[in-house]
């Protein structure tokens, strides 16, 4: 499964500094706690029954699903109904 996000933090956590943070009990490289430890938790489980390539992409540069996945965070977080992209590709 293709993973794509415009979050460079996502992916390094999920790719690079994941296995660290569990080594250190869920604390980063100067020892503090790891933020959305829970979250990371959840994605660590996901990733040990999934196979998972994750790709980065500049945000807002027209990639045509990031700008979905922006346009529906942006209404989520404003509260507004998403329904109109449930049809969406």
């Amino acid at each position: 499964m293709d993973l794509t996000t415009d979050s460079e933090y996502v992916m390094n956590g999920a790719t690079k500094w994941l296995n660290g943070w569990k080594r250190k009990g869920w604390k980063t490289a100067s020892k503090k706690p790891v933020k959305n430890a829970d979250l990371w938790q959840q994605l660590n489980g996901l990733l040990a029954v999934h196979s998972i390539r994750f790709y980065w992409v500049r945000g807002h540069s027209g990639h045509p699903e990031n700008e979905l996945a922006d346009a529906l965070a942006v209404a989520g977080a404003e509260g507004q109904s998403v329904r109109e992209y449930d049809q969406a590709p």
